[in-house]
């Protein structure tokens, strides 16, 4: 009896070691496999993350370059629809930045971030996830398809920006026409002004009495002076054309009578105060 007691017990140790053992074993290997699965994750989270960090080096390249044009204020003039359309497509691309979250310790966690990831790393290029990336390899530049996104965009900035340069051409060339034209302007309204105060007839006695000489302006811009001798009796017409100066003042006229037959110019100054024409020979002209 006593042995078959005993028999019973190494029986039952025997069963019991091998289920602790069996236990043992299995938490082992559940523990292996953990391991591993995070390991898995780990490597995917990484790839990635490399991606994305590329990616968005790429995007803030962009973004930075079109950004700097923009601060430059182009003057577009009154519509403003290509610098606006410039800074959406801006805008547009700085939207597919990828956040990259904290690398998390539990797997289920991190796998959930790849999946998050991997969408909006699609979102920029589907064709990015499959390249073999390498993971260290930090000096070999992402490229990117034809078709994706961040192509497309980075094509709509670069168009966008050379139709702001075209506005910006435009509205020089228009505000450059619009100043010749306002200066032109300016000068016909103080040619127009200045024949306008000077018109008149003006009366010179050159010679002392024996010749006598009068001299009309005519608003139109141009003069005529009459020489007439009351000795004789004779007289002559000269016809001139009028060049107003730059160097007239408030007080002063300046301009130069310009024969239309040929002949020596006539410099003269109208002082608006006097109502008198000098010309360059010295003679006084007064208004009659």
């Amino acid at each position: 009896m006593k042995n078959k007691t005993l028999i019973i017990g190494i029986i039952v140790a025997i069963i019991v070691i091998a289920l602790a053992g069996g236990g043992f074993m299995y938490y082992q290997n559940t523990q292996k496999k953990a391991a591993q699965e995070y390991d898995e994750a780990v490597k995917k989270f990484e790839r990635v993350e490399k991606i994305s960090n590329d990616v968005n080096t790429a995007i803030d390249k962009e973004v930075k370059a079109a950004n700097d044009f923009i601060a430059t204020n182009p003057d577009v003039g009154e519509d403003k629809t290509s610098i606006d359309d410039l800074k959406k497509t801006v805008s547009d691309l700085e939207g597919l930045k990828i956040s990259i979250p904290a690398k998390s310790e539990k797997t289920d966690e991190l796998n959930s971030a790849v999946e998050d990831i991997e969408n909006k790393i699609k979102q920029v290029d589907e064709e990015l996830l499959k390249v073999d990336f390498k993971i260290d390899d930090n000096k070999e530049e992402i490229k990117f398809s034809e078709n994706s996104n961040f192509s497309i965009l980075t094509s709509n900035i670069k168009t966008q920006t050379e139709k702001v340069n075209e506005a910006v051409k435009a509205e020089t060339e228009r505000k450059a026409e619009a100043e010749k034209k306002a200066k032109e302007e300016a000068e016909k309204k103080a040619k127009e002004e200045a024949l306008s105060a000077m018109a008149g007839t003006y009366a010179a006695d050159p010679n002392g009495g024996s010749l006598r000489a009068y001299l009309k302006i005519y608003s139109s811009g141009s003069a005529e002076i009459l020489s007439w001798s009351p000795a004789f009796g004779n007289s002559e017409t000269t016809k001139y054309s009028i060049s107003l100066s730059s160097n007239s003042s408030e007080d002063k006229i300046s301009f130069t009578l310009i024969p239309k037959k040929g002949g020596t110019k006539q410099s003269c100054t109208f002082n608006r105060k006097t109502k008198t024409i000098t010309d360059s020979d010295g003679i006084k002209w007064d208004k009659v």
